[in-house]
């Protein structure tokens, strides 16, 4: 086996995450993230690899996942919201934002909260870039937000729960393919 292909399936409100042969095609593992209320746009998720780990975000369970990368196991998983764009990741934390407007440090390793911060608006759903330590982030807002990973992470994590955005109560078939070497 050459590598694994992740997808995930975010058909009806479910959220399934497979690895596939990139030789063969088979089906290496598929795990289900879960069942939660329909998102009315961007009802992947997308997977990131990092360090032997898949870490996803799941806009239907409304947690953030770390996946073991060759048996698909979880490792860990942390509640928040909405949660639609790819994380990154860099020694050792991994950082993402969720449709709340907040932008989430975690350990890679145990999924404990680092730091949080409140942004303006609804959080771009194509995900944060890290540039030589600077988290870039776009918003809804028509802003684009530039934060030093050091700044965020002298922030204590997030005390409260972020409000939950009402559910619209719509059906739709979704399927996304991420081809990602390793």
């Amino acid at each position: 086996m050459s590598g694994n292909l992740f997808t995930v399936n975010a058909g009806g409100p479910h959220h399934v995450l497979y690895a596939m042969d990139t030789d063969t095609g088979d089906i290496v593992w598929e795990t289900s993230i879960g069942p939660g209320d329909t998102v009315k746009n961007n009802k992947s998720g997308a997977p990131m690899i990092y360090e032997d780990r898949v870490f996803v975000g799941s806009p239907f369970t409304e947690s953030f996942y770390a996946f073991d990368l060759k048996s698909g196991e979880k490792e860990w998983e942390f509640n928040n919201a909405a949660i639609k764009a790819p994380p990154v990741a860099k020694d050792g934390i991994v950082y993402f934002t969720n449709a709340a407007g907040f932008v989430h440090a975690l350990d890679t390793e145990n999924g404990t909260e680092l730091a949080a911060k409140e942004l303006g608006g609804t959080l771009a759903p194509s995900g944060p870039v890290l540039i030589n330590d600077t988290l870039l982030t776009g918003s809804q807002d028509n802003n684009v937000y530039a934060l030093p990973t050091a700044d965020l992470l002298e922030l204590p994590p997030l005390q409260e729960e972020p409000e939950e955005e009402p559910a619209p109560h719509l059906a739709a078939e979704f399927f996304l393919l991420y081809i990602v070497p390793f």
